[in-house]
Protein backbone atom coordinates (compact mmCIF):
# COMPACT_ATOMS: atom_id res chain seq x y z
CA UNK A 1 0.00 0.00 0.00
CA UNK A 2 0.88 3.43 -0.84
CA UNK A 3 0.15 5.09 2.21
CA UNK A 4 0.00 9.00 2.36
CA UNK A 5 1.05 11.10 5.19
CA UNK A 6 -0.30 14.31 6.25
CA UNK A 7 1.75 16.12 9.34
CA UNK A 8 1.66 12.75 11.61
CA UNK A 9 -1.17 10.95 10.06
CA UNK A 10 -0.73 7.93 8.09
CA UNK A 11 -3.43 7.13 5.48
CA UNK A 12 -3.57 3.79 4.22
CA UNK A 13 -2.77 1.79 7.09
CA UNK A 14 -4.56 0.29 10.09
CA UNK A 15 -7.62 1.56 11.39
CA UNK A 16 -9.39 4.11 9.06
CA UNK A 17 -8.55 7.21 10.03
CA UNK A 18 -11.83 9.22 11.08
CA UNK A 19 -12.82 12.65 9.73
CA UNK A 20 -15.42 14.86 10.88
CA UNK A 21 -17.31 17.41 8.95
CA UNK A 22 -16.98 21.25 9.77
CA UNK A 23 -20.22 22.92 8.96
CA UNK A 24 -22.30 26.09 9.19
CA UNK A 25 -24.06 28.92 7.30
CA UNK A 26 -22.10 31.60 9.33
CA UNK A 27 -18.75 32.23 10.22
CA UNK A 28 -19.27 31.76 13.99
CA UNK A 29 -21.12 28.76 13.38
CA UNK A 30 -17.98 27.01 11.04
CA UNK A 31 -15.42 28.27 13.54
CA UNK A 32 -17.67 26.74 16.34
CA UNK A 33 -17.74 23.82 14.99
CA UNK A 34 -13.93 23.34 14.23
CA UNK A 35 -13.28 23.66 18.39
CA UNK A 36 -15.70 20.77 18.48
CA UNK A 37 -13.63 18.98 15.99
CA UNK A 38 -10.44 19.63 17.47
CA UNK A 39 -11.98 18.34 20.75
CA UNK A 40 -13.13 15.17 19.42
CA UNK A 41 -11.44 11.70 18.73
CA UNK A 42 -11.18 13.01 15.32
CA UNK A 43 -8.07 12.08 12.94
CA UNK A 44 -8.61 14.79 10.67
CA UNK A 45 -11.55 17.51 9.58
CA UNK A 46 -13.11 18.21 6.81
CA UNK A 47 -13.99 22.24 6.05
CA UNK A 48 -17.60 21.49 3.87
CA UNK A 49 -17.35 25.58 2.46
CA UNK A 50 -20.38 24.92 0.25
CA UNK A 51 -22.88 25.48 3.75
CA UNK A 52 -21.09 28.56 3.60
CA UNK A 53 -23.63 32.26 3.42
CA UNK A 54 -20.20 33.60 1.36
CA UNK A 55 -19.49 30.25 -0.08
CA UNK A 56 -17.88 31.82 -3.31
CA UNK A 57 -16.79 34.34 -1.96
CA UNK A 58 -13.12 34.25 -2.26
CA UNK A 59 -12.02 37.46 0.14
CA UNK A 60 -14.27 36.00 2.84
CA UNK A 61 -13.29 32.21 2.58
CA UNK A 62 -9.78 32.87 2.82
CA UNK A 63 -9.35 34.37 6.08
CA UNK A 64 -12.29 31.38 7.18
CA UNK A 65 -9.78 29.30 6.42
CA UNK A 66 -6.80 30.27 8.39
CA UNK A 67 -8.95 31.05 11.48
CA UNK A 68 -10.34 27.28 10.85
CA UNK A 69 -6.71 25.84 10.85
CA UNK A 70 -5.37 27.95 13.96
CA UNK A 71 -8.17 26.27 15.53
CA UNK A 72 -7.18 22.75 14.41
CA UNK A 73 -3.98 23.35 14.82
CA UNK A 74 -1.87 20.10 13.48
CA UNK A 75 -5.01 18.35 13.30
CA UNK A 76 -5.35 17.71 9.23
CA UNK A 77 -7.54 19.69 7.49
CA UNK A 78 -9.50 19.05 4.39
CA UNK A 79 -11.27 21.36 2.31
CA UNK A 80 -13.98 20.91 0.25
CA UNK A 81 -16.68 22.38 -2.04
CA UNK A 82 -19.31 19.89 -2.89
CA UNK A 83 -21.23 21.08 -6.14
CA UNK A 84 -25.16 20.39 -5.95
CA UNK A 85 -24.74 18.06 -8.35
CA UNK A 86 -22.69 16.17 -5.85
CA UNK A 87 -25.12 16.55 -2.46
CA UNK A 88 -23.46 19.89 -2.10
CA UNK A 89 -25.23 22.94 -0.54
CA UNK A 90 -24.19 26.20 -3.11
CA UNK A 91 -24.64 26.14 -6.75
CA UNK A 92 -21.52 27.30 -8.87
CA UNK A 93 -19.79 27.25 -11.92
CA UNK A 94 -16.78 25.14 -13.21
CA UNK A 95 -14.87 28.47 -13.79
CA UNK A 96 -15.48 29.85 -10.17
CA UNK A 97 -14.80 26.24 -9.17
CA UNK A 98 -11.41 26.40 -10.31
CA UNK A 99 -10.49 29.45 -8.99
CA UNK A 100 -11.73 28.95 -6.10
CA UNK A 101 -9.75 25.44 -5.32
CA UNK A 102 -6.61 27.25 -6.59
CA UNK A 103 -6.83 30.29 -3.47
CA UNK A 104 -7.07 28.02 -1.31
CA UNK A 105 -4.79 25.58 -2.16
CA UNK A 106 -2.03 28.20 -2.27
CA UNK A 107 -3.29 29.56 0.99
CA UNK A 108 -0.99 27.27 3.21
CA UNK A 109 -3.78 26.66 5.60
CA UNK A 110 -4.93 23.18 4.01
CA UNK A 111 -3.71 19.50 3.91
CA UNK A 112 -5.82 17.47 1.75
CA UNK A 113 -8.27 19.28 -1.63
CA UNK A 114 -11.30 17.44 -2.31
CA UNK A 115 -11.67 17.60 -6.10
CA UNK A 116 -14.89 16.18 -8.01
CA UNK A 117 -13.66 14.28 -10.85
CA UNK A 118 -17.15 15.33 -12.75
CA UNK A 119 -15.78 18.79 -12.64
CA UNK A 120 -13.19 18.00 -16.03
CA UNK A 121 -10.19 16.15 -16.31
CA UNK A 122 -8.97 19.02 -17.58
CA UNK A 123 -9.69 20.92 -14.35
CA UNK A 124 -8.30 17.85 -11.97
CA UNK A 125 -4.96 17.76 -14.12
CA UNK A 126 -4.64 21.34 -13.15
CA UNK A 127 -5.57 21.05 -9.59
CA UNK A 128 -3.42 18.18 -8.43
CA UNK A 129 -0.20 19.54 -10.13
CA UNK A 130 -0.69 22.81 -8.41
CA UNK A 131 -1.49 20.98 -4.93
CA UNK A 132 1.46 18.81 -5.24
CA UNK A 133 3.86 21.59 -6.13
CA UNK A 134 2.31 23.60 -2.66
CA UNK A 135 2.82 19.89 -0.98
CA UNK A 136 -1.29 19.43 -0.67
CA UNK A 137 -2.59 15.89 -1.22
CA UNK A 138 -5.49 15.45 -3.49
CA UNK A 139 -8.93 13.29 -2.62
CA UNK A 140 -10.58 12.54 -5.86
CA UNK A 141 -14.45 12.44 -5.36
CA UNK A 142 -17.25 10.89 -6.93
CA UNK A 143 -20.57 10.94 -5.05
CA UNK A 144 -23.97 9.54 -6.46
CA UNK A 145 -27.16 10.21 -4.44
CA UNK A 146 -28.99 8.19 -7.11
CA UNK A 147 -28.11 4.47 -6.34
CA UNK A 148 -25.25 2.16 -6.45
CA UNK A 149 -24.00 1.76 -10.32
CA UNK A 150 -22.55 -1.72 -11.10
CA UNK A 151 -18.98 -2.57 -10.00
CA UNK A 152 -17.77 -2.21 -13.52
CA UNK A 153 -18.64 1.12 -12.86
CA UNK A 154 -17.32 2.11 -9.54
CA UNK A 155 -14.14 0.51 -10.93
CA UNK A 156 -14.36 2.69 -13.54
CA UNK A 157 -14.70 5.96 -11.63
CA UNK A 158 -11.62 4.83 -9.10
CA UNK A 159 -9.19 3.68 -11.97
CA UNK A 160 -9.77 7.20 -13.50
CA UNK A 161 -9.06 8.98 -10.21
CA UNK A 162 -5.78 7.23 -10.10
CA UNK A 163 -4.71 7.80 -13.56
CA UNK A 164 -5.86 11.92 -13.12
CA UNK A 165 -2.95 11.61 -10.42
CA UNK A 166 -5.16 12.11 -6.95
CA UNK A 167 -3.44 10.43 -3.84
CA UNK A 168 -6.55 9.46 -2.41
CA UNK A 169 -9.41 8.03 -4.32
CA UNK A 170 -13.09 8.63 -3.22
CA UNK A 171 -16.24 7.01 -4.31
CA UNK A 172 -19.86 7.48 -2.38
CA UNK A 173 -23.01 5.70 -3.32
CA UNK A 174 -26.57 5.62 -1.97
CA UNK A 175 -27.59 1.79 -1.70
CA UNK A 176 -31.28 0.71 -2.70
CA UNK A 177 -30.63 -2.80 -1.04
CA UNK A 178 -28.72 -4.98 1.08
CA UNK A 179 -26.68 -6.53 -2.49
CA UNK A 180 -25.88 -3.07 -3.30
CA UNK A 181 -23.90 -2.54 -0.31
CA UNK A 182 -22.21 -5.51 -0.95
CA UNK A 183 -21.31 -4.70 -4.30
CA UNK A 184 -19.72 -1.67 -3.26
CA UNK A 185 -17.86 -3.47 -0.18
CA UNK A 186 -16.16 -5.96 -3.08
CA UNK A 187 -15.80 -3.17 -5.58
CA UNK A 188 -13.17 -1.33 -2.97
CA UNK A 189 -11.54 -4.78 -2.05
CA UNK A 190 -11.17 -5.30 -6.07
CA UNK A 191 -9.58 -2.19 -6.68
CA UNK A 192 -7.32 -2.39 -3.86
CA UNK A 193 -6.41 -5.78 -4.62
CA UNK A 194 -5.79 -5.27 -8.15
CA UNK A 195 -5.85 -2.07 -9.22
CA UNK A 196 -4.07 0.89 -6.97
CA UNK A 197 -1.59 0.94 -4.23
CA UNK A 198 -3.25 4.26 -3.21
CA UNK A 199 -5.58 4.78 -0.40
CA UNK A 200 -9.33 4.27 -1.40
CA UNK A 201 -12.42 5.64 0.43
CA UNK A 202 -15.87 4.51 -0.35
CA UNK A 203 -18.93 4.00 1.78
CA UNK A 204 -22.29 3.07 0.68
CA UNK A 205 -24.73 6.10 2.90
CA UNK A 206 -27.40 5.81 4.74
CA UNK A 207 -28.86 3.17 7.43
CA UNK A 208 -28.55 0.33 4.76
CA UNK A 209 -24.91 0.98 4.12
CA UNK A 210 -23.98 1.59 7.90
CA UNK A 211 -21.19 -1.27 7.72
CA UNK A 212 -18.97 -0.12 4.88
CA UNK A 213 -18.35 2.97 7.07
CA UNK A 214 -16.83 0.56 9.55
CA UNK A 215 -15.29 -2.52 7.56
CA UNK A 216 -12.81 -0.50 5.89
CA UNK A 217 -9.66 -2.11 7.16
CA UNK A 218 -10.88 -5.86 6.38
CA UNK A 219 -12.07 -4.16 2.86
CA UNK A 220 -9.95 -1.67 1.64
CA UNK A 221 -11.12 2.23 2.90
CA UNK A 222 -8.92 3.97 4.77
CA UNK A 223 -11.09 7.17 6.07
CA UNK A 224 -14.40 7.23 7.45
CA UNK A 225 -16.42 9.84 8.07
CA UNK A 226 -18.50 10.57 11.52
CA UNK A 227 -20.19 13.35 12.92
CA UNK A 228 -20.20 15.26 15.87
CA UNK A 229 -23.41 17.12 15.92
CA UNK A 230 -24.07 17.70 11.85
CA UNK A 231 -23.86 15.28 9.67
CA UNK A 232 -22.46 15.99 6.30
CA UNK A 233 -23.92 12.68 4.18
CA UNK A 234 -26.83 10.52 5.68
CA UNK A 235 -25.66 7.34 7.66
CA UNK A 236 -22.87 8.92 9.08
CA UNK A 237 -22.06 7.55 13.04
CA UNK A 238 -21.09 9.87 15.85
CA UNK A 239 -17.94 10.42 15.96
CA UNK A 240 -17.20 8.93 19.39
CA UNK A 241 -18.99 5.58 18.64
CA UNK A 242 -17.53 5.27 15.40
CA UNK A 243 -13.74 5.47 17.57
CA UNK A 244 -14.77 2.59 19.98
CA UNK A 245 -16.29 0.56 16.92
CA UNK A 246 -13.63 0.90 15.30
CA UNK A 247 -10.54 -0.29 17.52
CA UNK A 248 -12.87 -3.40 18.62
CA UNK A 249 -12.90 -4.49 15.13
CA UNK A 250 -8.85 -3.93 15.25
CA UNK A 251 -8.44 -5.70 18.27
CA UNK A 252 -7.14 -9.01 15.91
CA UNK A 253 -4.18 -7.53 15.48
CA UNK A 254 -2.69 -6.59 18.50
CA UNK A 255 -0.85 -8.68 20.54
CA UNK A 256 -0.80 -7.18 24.40
CA UNK A 257 -3.27 -6.52 26.73
CA UNK A 258 -2.72 -3.97 29.41
CA UNK A 259 -4.96 -3.33 32.11
CA UNK A 260 -5.14 -0.01 33.67
CA UNK A 261 -6.73 2.15 36.40
CA UNK A 262 -6.33 3.47 39.70
CA UNK A 263 -3.92 1.49 42.68
CA UNK A 264 -6.84 -0.67 44.28
CA UNK A 265 -8.82 -1.01 41.68
CA UNK A 266 -8.16 -4.73 40.98
CA UNK A 267 -5.37 -5.07 37.94
CA UNK A 268 -3.33 -7.62 39.15
CA UNK A 269 -5.85 -9.89 40.43
CA UNK A 270 -7.86 -9.48 37.52
CA UNK A 271 -5.05 -9.95 35.11
CA UNK A 272 -3.81 -12.88 36.98
CA UNK A 273 -6.85 -14.55 36.12
CA UNK A 274 -6.99 -13.87 33.14
CA UNK A 275 -3.62 -14.78 32.37
CA UNK A 276 -4.33 -18.17 33.48
CA UNK A 277 -7.33 -18.23 31.59
CA UNK A 278 -5.47 -17.49 28.23
CA UNK A 279 -2.28 -19.44 29.46
CA UNK A 280 -0.70 -16.50 28.76
CA UNK A 281 2.83 -14.44 30.26
CA UNK A 282 1.36 -12.46 33.05
CA UNK A 283 3.54 -8.95 33.31
CA UNK A 284 3.24 -7.49 36.39
CA UNK A 285 4.90 -3.92 35.92
CA UNK A 286 5.54 -2.63 39.50
CA UNK A 287 7.30 -6.36 40.19
CA UNK A 288 9.15 -5.86 36.88
CA UNK A 289 10.41 -2.71 38.12
CA UNK A 290 11.70 -3.58 41.95
CA UNK A 291 13.56 -6.61 40.03
CA UNK A 292 15.56 -4.75 37.61
CA UNK A 293 16.46 -2.52 40.46
CA UNK A 294 16.82 -4.35 43.00
CA UNK A 295 14.45 -3.06 45.43
CA UNK A 296 10.79 -2.12 46.32
CA UNK A 297 8.56 0.59 44.77
CA UNK A 298 8.51 2.66 47.87
CA UNK A 299 12.57 2.74 47.89
CA UNK A 300 12.91 4.20 45.25
CA UNK A 301 10.22 6.68 45.44
CA UNK A 302 12.14 7.64 48.68
CA UNK A 303 15.49 7.36 47.00
CA UNK A 304 15.39 8.49 43.62
CA UNK A 305 11.98 10.62 43.45
CA UNK A 306 8.65 9.92 41.24
CA UNK A 307 10.35 11.56 38.20
CA UNK A 308 13.12 8.82 38.11
CA UNK A 309 9.77 5.98 38.85
CA UNK A 310 7.80 7.13 35.66
CA UNK A 311 10.81 7.16 33.13
CA UNK A 312 11.32 3.07 34.43
CA UNK A 313 7.81 2.52 33.87
CA UNK A 314 8.28 4.48 30.36
CA UNK A 315 11.10 2.19 29.19
CA UNK A 316 9.19 -0.80 30.14
CA UNK A 317 5.95 0.16 28.20
CA UNK A 318 8.76 0.76 25.21
CA UNK A 319 9.96 -2.40 25.85
CA UNK A 320 7.00 -4.50 25.88
CA UNK A 321 6.57 -3.02 22.47
CA UNK A 322 8.51 -6.49 21.40
CA UNK A 323 6.59 -8.98 22.84
CA UNK A 324 3.61 -10.75 21.91
CA UNK A 325 0.47 -12.35 23.54
CA UNK A 326 1.47 -10.70 27.46
CA UNK A 327 -1.47 -9.90 30.08
CA UNK A 328 0.07 -6.44 31.71
CA UNK A 329 -1.07 -4.98 35.05
CA UNK A 330 -0.01 -1.50 35.05
CA UNK A 331 0.67 1.01 37.34
CA UNK A 332 -1.90 3.17 38.77
CA UNK A 333 0.01 6.50 37.29
CA UNK A 334 1.53 5.05 33.68
CA UNK A 335 -0.95 6.54 32.09
CA UNK A 336 0.14 10.09 33.10
CA UNK A 337 2.71 10.16 30.25
CA UNK A 338 1.12 10.67 26.61
CA UNK A 339 4.39 8.82 25.29
CA UNK A 340 2.98 5.39 27.51
CA UNK A 341 -0.33 5.92 25.95
CA UNK A 342 1.19 5.67 22.42
CA UNK A 343 3.24 3.11 22.82
CA UNK A 344 0.93 0.98 24.64
CA UNK A 345 -1.59 1.34 21.45
CA UNK A 346 1.01 0.39 18.70
CA UNK A 347 0.47 -2.87 19.74
CA UNK A 348 -1.84 -3.36 22.59
CA UNK A 349 -5.48 -3.46 24.30
CA UNK A 350 -6.37 -1.26 26.94
CA UNK A 351 -8.63 -2.13 29.81
CA UNK A 352 -9.44 0.26 31.96
CA UNK A 353 -11.27 -1.64 35.32
CA UNK A 354 -13.14 1.29 37.07
CA UNK A 355 -13.75 1.87 40.82
CA UNK A 356 -14.90 4.62 43.40
CA UNK A 357 -12.75 6.57 45.46
CA UNK A 358 -14.72 4.93 48.50
CA UNK A 359 -13.96 1.20 46.93
CA UNK A 360 -10.58 2.13 46.31
CA UNK A 361 -9.98 3.15 49.92
CA UNK A 362 -11.43 -0.58 51.52
CA UNK A 363 -8.84 -1.83 49.12
CA UNK A 364 -5.63 -0.44 50.05
CA UNK A 365 -6.21 1.36 53.57
CA UNK A 366 -4.29 -1.40 55.43
CA UNK A 367 -1.37 -1.76 52.78
CA UNK A 368 1.93 0.80 53.51
CA UNK A 369 3.13 -0.08 49.90
CA UNK A 370 1.47 2.59 48.70
CA UNK A 371 4.42 5.69 48.15
CA UNK A 372 1.68 8.24 46.34
CA UNK A 373 -0.28 7.92 49.15
CA UNK A 374 1.78 7.64 52.17
CA UNK A 375 0.48 10.09 54.63
CA UNK A 376 -2.43 10.96 52.42
CA UNK A 377 -4.56 7.64 53.20
CA UNK A 378 -8.18 8.94 53.14
CA UNK A 379 -11.09 9.21 50.61
CA UNK A 380 -10.63 12.91 49.82
CA UNK A 381 -7.46 12.72 48.24
CA UNK A 382 -7.64 9.33 46.59
CA UNK A 383 -10.78 11.27 44.89
CA UNK A 384 -8.72 14.44 43.89
CA UNK A 385 -5.88 12.11 42.47
CA UNK A 386 -8.45 9.86 40.67
CA UNK A 387 -10.24 13.16 39.08
CA UNK A 388 -6.63 14.14 38.02
CA UNK A 389 -6.74 10.51 35.96
CA UNK A 390 -9.84 9.21 35.69
CA UNK A 391 -10.71 11.74 32.25
CA UNK A 392 -7.30 10.19 30.81
CA UNK A 393 -8.51 6.37 31.24
CA UNK A 394 -11.62 6.77 30.18
CA UNK A 395 -10.70 8.85 26.29
CA UNK A 396 -7.80 6.25 26.08
CA UNK A 397 -9.32 2.93 26.96
CA UNK A 398 -10.52 0.16 24.43
CA UNK A 399 -12.77 -1.09 26.94
CA UNK A 400 -14.20 0.54 30.31
CA UNK A 401 -15.25 -2.38 32.81
CA UNK A 402 -16.54 -1.49 36.06
CA UNK A 403 -16.15 -3.11 39.39
CA UNK A 404 -17.96 -1.92 42.13
CA UNK A 405 -19.90 -4.98 43.56
CA UNK A 406 -18.75 -7.57 41.06
CA UNK A 407 -17.00 -10.49 42.07
CA UNK A 408 -13.67 -11.47 40.35
CA UNK A 409 -15.13 -14.13 38.29
CA UNK A 410 -18.10 -11.49 36.81
CA UNK A 411 -15.33 -9.39 35.79
CA UNK A 412 -13.51 -11.96 33.78
CA UNK A 413 -16.46 -13.35 32.20
CA UNK A 414 -16.99 -9.69 31.07
CA UNK A 415 -13.75 -8.93 29.64
CA UNK A 416 -13.60 -12.24 28.14
CA UNK A 417 -16.94 -11.83 26.25
CA UNK A 418 -15.91 -8.71 25.02
CA UNK A 419 -12.43 -8.40 23.72
CA UNK A 420 -10.56 -11.21 24.25
CA UNK A 421 -11.01 -13.19 21.01
CA UNK A 422 -7.95 -11.25 19.97
CA UNK A 423 -5.87 -13.95 19.64
CA UNK A 424 -8.33 -16.74 18.20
Amino acid sequence: MQTVHVGGLEIGKGIPKICVPILGKTEDEILAAAKEAKASVADLAELRIDWYEYAKEIDRILPLVQNVKEILEDLPLIFTFRTTNEGGKTEISQEEYEELNLNVLHSGCIDILDVEIESGDDVVKRLVREAHQTGVKIIASNHDFEGTPEKEVILKQLKRMDLLGADILKMAVLPRSKQDVLLLIMATLEMKENYTKKPIVTMSMGEEGLISRLSGEVFGSSITFGSITKASAPGQIPVDVLSKVLKLLHVESKKNIFFVGFMGAGKSTIAKKIAESRNSPLIEMDEELEQIEGMPIPKIFEQYGEAYFRDLESNLILELREREKCIVSCGGGVMLRNENIVNMKKNGYIIYLKATAETIYERVKDYESRPVLNGNMNIPYIRGLMDKRCATYEKEADLIVETDGKKINQICEEILANVLNIWD
